[in-house]
């Protein structure tokens, strides 16, 4: 929706639009309400909502070739074509639904191009998205527009990145559900004879993600050496309007690609057997929960869950690192004991 106000002149009200025309200039045309200005505010007002949800503003001319004064709307989607080699198809795909259901339709109607981009348009967008998205969703978008506006910058088509400038949405805090070993037990249980009860045991033994569990193979495992390499992960994802699985020999990050020592009816398990709802992938969580608890350090725990930082692994499980600190203090405790009472007078 273009942007509008109403102008008093001679005793009665205008509409004045504003947007940006096919030849790249700003356009400001003015509109008679035939409204006097005494008494007609409310009704002026309703006027000009209506011709701004009404008016459709003529799309700049576009360029083929990647420029600077393209339209950017026009360089996201080029974009999307020039990345999609380089990531993979799950990756790919929430690029490109972030860029035509958000990005896009968001920016075309304004007209701004490539090397008109500021920080302040970005930063309206966001407050725009927040407005019907959780923060988090629009940091994604965040990310986006990052890096294809880092690779604008590579190309030399703008001298820097607006997004640096903005601030970013914070994201809600997080709390991650978990079972107990109590709890696991139960679980366990539950799930013998089931045909799922292989996939949680590897979820929650090895805190493995969905895709990794999908993606096991046989040359995964190492019975001479007693380990069990993730390196294949197969998900699925919305590619172009169809549902489809993907397979890759490849994990998420080089972390992800890690060696461990041997060791769809999930929610109607977990209901029949009267058990804590909680997601397939909370398993994951309960195992670094479980992990903490017998005193594994968090740098242990990052490495045995295939974070790339220890930031992320804190960041996402911060009842650990309230966990961890309690059991510092209490091991503190143990090797310098406090006297129970001071004297009163002790100098």
């Amino acid at each position: 929706m273009v942007a509008g106000r109403l102008q008093e002149k001679n005793g009665y009200y205008y509409m004045v639009l504003s947007y940006t025309g096919a030849d790249g200039k700003r356009k400001q045309p003015w509109h008679a309400t035939g409204l006097p200005v005494k008494g007609n505010k409310k009704r002026a007002e309703e006027m000009l909502r209506e011709l701004r949800r009404s008016f459709t503003p003529p799309k700049p001319n576009r360029k083929e070739e990647l420029s600077p004064d393209m339209l950017f709307s026009d360089y996201m989607l080029y974009w999307l074509k020039i990345i999609r080699p380089a990531v993979q198809e799950t990756t790919w795909s929430s690029y490109n639904f972030n860029v035509k259901n958000h990005i896009v339709p968001y920016f075309e109607p304004t007209g701004i191009t490539l090397d008109g981009l500021q920080a302040r348009h970005i930063q309206s967008f966001y407050l725009h998205e927040l407005e019907t998205l959780k923060a988090t969703s629009v940091l994604r978008q965040h990310a986006n527009l990052h890096k294809a506006l880092k690779y604008a910058v590579k190309l030399d088509l703008i001298p820097g990145n607006p997004v640096d400038k903005v601030e970013r949405p914070k994201p809600e805090k997080y709390l991650a559900a978990y079972y107990t070993a109590e709890e696991m037990e139960q679980l366990f249980e539950a799930a013998r004879g089931h045909r799922l009860e292989l996939i949680i045991q590897f979820a929650a033994f090895y805190g493995l993600r969905r895709g990794e569990v999908l993606g096991l193979r046989w040359d995964a495992v190492d019975f001479e050496a007693g380990t069990l390499t993730i390196r294949h992960i197969v998900t699925s994802t919305n590619l172009e309007g169809k549902h489809v699985l993907v397979e890759a020999d490849r994990a998420k990050t080089k972390s992800s690609l890690r060696t461990l020592p041997l060791v769809e009816g999930f929610a109607k398990l977990l209901a029949d057997h009267g058990l804590r709802k909680i997601r397939f992938h909370d398993l994951r969580h309960s195992c670094a929960s479980l992990l903490l608890k017998q005193g594994v350090p968090m740098k242990q725990i990052q490495e045995w869950l295939g974070h790339s930082d220890i930031s992320t692994t804190a960041n996402i499980y911060p009842h650990l690192d309230s966990q961890s600190k309690k059991l510092s203090a209490a091991t503190m405790e143990q090797a310098l004991p406090l006297p129970e009472e001071l004297p009163e007078n002790r100098w």
